[in-house]
Formats: structure tokens, sequence, C-alpha cells
């Protein structure tokens, strides 16, 4: 039988009594010295991925959406102490860094680092999320998200939707519909990349060619492509030819999408331009293969049809993402020359394509498990320029 004395069950007591003898100490802790504020993350993304990146790091910090225009510029005093990491995918807030003095780490939320001098002080660290995104069977592919979006570019351009649908708008629910409507063929007009006769054309048959090609190839059009390695036969699936000859592409093809190696300076220039059709469209994955100044010539001369553009080699949307005083160039899509976003002829986006929902999904858990490291004193992944050693890495926050 159980012994009770006092109307408490002798279990029952020696249980409270255990719980107050742990719990005692503590609270007169807190008493004198308040709790122990945790380490924060300034985050200058988007909700969903603030939402992310809080669900990730489960508690290790404190993360501060800074994701509205104009907040923590500057964050307040409290958190601007407590602050050892700032997080964003477009670095324009380097000025901030000064100012927080316990600062150990600029974490980009995005694969391209920012230029070391811009971040001050030198003991700051910076680390980038950089996908496995060349692998088609990896989690983080993003070519087939790039060749969708390039699939879905062509058929803009073909569909000439934007304008139809604007012009739509503007005449389709007024008074005198459908007298102030353009006729019925100009408004539904539109060319179509489904069993067409249009050629597209691949300069570079690595992983961004092949799935270039195996998206087209869905639409049943004639798809052509050039790399300087072989084997050149028997022929890719979906092409209907395959050589070292590039300017076999440039001459033939109505789209000619350029998925080269980066950093081939001047690969697309004055000379190649000039081989293409009047009629045909260039379509760059990557900025540093492009000599921007002849394809801008081209295009005011109408030497070549268009260009889509989602990749720029100057300013916000260019490789380095920095624009404007005092982060870098002035905040202009391109250089004063070139300026791409006037032309007609152009479509332009601002490095998306491979940039997916889930892209900034699985940075999020990068990025929250590389903060969750810099908290536990534990080795960080995607290191461009390490913390300082009179800042520990091993150091816990």
């Amino acid at each position: 039988a159980t012994v009770v004395a006092g109307g408490c069950c002798c279990k029952d007591r020696l249980t409270f009594v255990s719980v107050m003898i742990t719990l005692v100490p503590l609270l007169f802790a807190i008493g004198v010295n308040g709790f122990s504020p945790s380490p924060a993350v300034l985050v200058y993304e988007n909700e969903r991925y603030v939402q992310q990146l809080t669900l990730q790091v489960g508690g290790a910090v404190d993360i501060v959406d800074c994701s509205a225009m104009g907040s923590c510029q500057p964050p307040s005093s409290d958190v601007a102490d407590r602050t050892i990491a700032v997080v964003d995918g477009m670095p324009k807030n380097y000025s901030l860094f000064p100012t927080l003095p316990n600062l150990k780490l600029y974490q980009s939320s995005f694969y391209i680092p920012p230029p070391n001098q811009d971040i001050k002080p030198d003991s700051v660290g910076i680390t980038l999320y950089y996908p496995d995104y060349k692998n088609r069977s990896s989690p983080e592919n993003a070519v087939d998200p790039m060749a969708e979006w390039t699939v879905a570019r062509v058929l803009d351009y073909l569909h000439n939707y934007i304008p139809q649908m604007q012009q739509f708008r503007q005449c389709a629910f007024e008074a005198n519909t459908p007298l102030g409507c353009p006729s019925f063929s100009a408004l539904s007009t539109h060319k179509t990349l489904w069993n067409s006769d249009i050629t597209i054309g691949i300069l570079g048959f690595g992983s961004v060619g092949r799935a270039m090609a195996d998206h087209f190839a869905m639409f049943n059009v004639n798809i052509i492509a050039s790399d300087v390695e072989g084997p050149y036969s028997p022929l890719p699936k979906g092409l209907s030819w395959f050589g070292p000859d590039n300017d076999h592409v440039y001459k033939e093809a109505d789209f000619i999408i350029v998925a080269v190696s980066p950093n081939l300076k001047n690969f697309v220039n004055k000379t190649s331009l000039g081989l293409m059709k009047s009629t045909s469209v260039l379509i760059p994955m990557d900025p540093t293969d492009i000599n921007y100044d002849d394809l801008y010539d081209a295009l005011v001369d109408k030497k070549i049809g268009g260009a889509i553009l989602d990749v720029e080699n100057s300013g916000c949307w260019s490789e380095d993402l920095v624009c404007g005083p005092p982060y870098g160039a002035p905040a202009q899509p391109f250089t004063a020359r070139d300026k791409f976003q006037d032309l007609p002829n152009v479509l332009l986006s601002g490095n998306v394509m491979m940039q997916t929902e889930k892209f900034w999904d699985n940075s999020a858990k990068y990025v929250a498990a590389n903060l969750v490291a810099l908290v536990n004193g534990k080795p960080l992944k995607g290191i461009v320029r390490p913390i300082n050693k009179t800042s520990s890495t091993n150091q816990k926050f």
C-alpha cells in the first residue's frame, strides 16, 4: 500500500522536492542575470525563405526577418550586438557590417560570392551556397529547370503573348468593344513551336546542352548541336546534326542557345553574330561568354532577330549581383552604352532561369546547417573566405 502523509503521496512529495532542487538555482540565476540572449542572424530574403530557415535552425539562433524594404537598416542596438551572421542573396547591405560588432559570417544564399574587398571588416568570413546543379540525378539539379525556362521563353517569343495580352486588356472590356479592338486575327495570331520548321541550335553539349535537347525534343522540332568533343556518331537522341563546327549552328539555327563552359571570353562576338540569320534569336546561359557591345550593335542594327537575356554583364543583375554606390557600379541592368532594356527585340529577366522555389528551399536547408555549425563551433561548408583566425571558427556562441 502507498503511504500517504498530510494528504500527499510520498512518491509525489519526493518528485516535488527533486524538481525544486533542480529549478531553484536556475530561477535564482534568471532573477539575478536575466535570460542569456540568443545570437541573431539578419536574413535579407523573402518571407518563405525566412520561414524555411527558421524551421531548419530549430532555435539555435534568432532569425531576424529583414525581407521588408528598408527593414534592418540599421537593426536595433540589441539586435546589432547579438548579430553573428548575415544571410543575403543579392548583397546590398555591406555598409551595415562595420556597425555589427560581433559579426562573424556573411552567408550567401546564392552560389556567386561577393567581392571579398566589399565585406568589411576582414575578420568576417564568407560562405556561399553552391548546389550540385549540373548533376541531373541530384535533388539540387538545376539544368532541367534551366531548360524548362528556355523553352518557356522561346514560346513567349513565338506567341508574342505579353503584347497581345496588353492589347486585349486595353480594348476588350471598353464601352466601344469590339469596335476599339484590332481584328481578331491580329489579337490571336502567333507562331508555334510544336512540329514547326524551326531549328533549335545548341552551342556546347555538356549537361546543360543535353537537357536543352531533351526538353525541346518533346516539341518535335529540328535540333542541331556543336561541341569541341565527340564522339559525333551515333547521333545523340533528339539531334539531327552534331559536330565540332560552331559556324554551322550559327548559320542554320533560328534560336541559338549558348551552353558552352563559362569564361570563354568573346565566344560570341561580332564575327559569330554576323553568321546568324537576320531573324535568329540568341539565348546565352552565361554572361562571361558574350561580347555585349557586339550583341547590342547586332540588335540595334537588326543584324539578328533578337535576344532572350537572363544573364547580364554588369550592374544589379550581373554575375556579381552588386550595384549602386557604395556597393559597385551604378544601379542599372547594363552599362550606360548598352541599354538592352530599351530594345523591343529583347526579352529580359534577372538571373531567374535556375532559381526555382525548390532551389531556394534547398538553399535555406544548406544555410541553416552552416548557421547551426557556426553556433556550435563546427566546420562550415562553402567557404570563400575563412573567419579570421583571431575569431576562432571553433568558438561557440
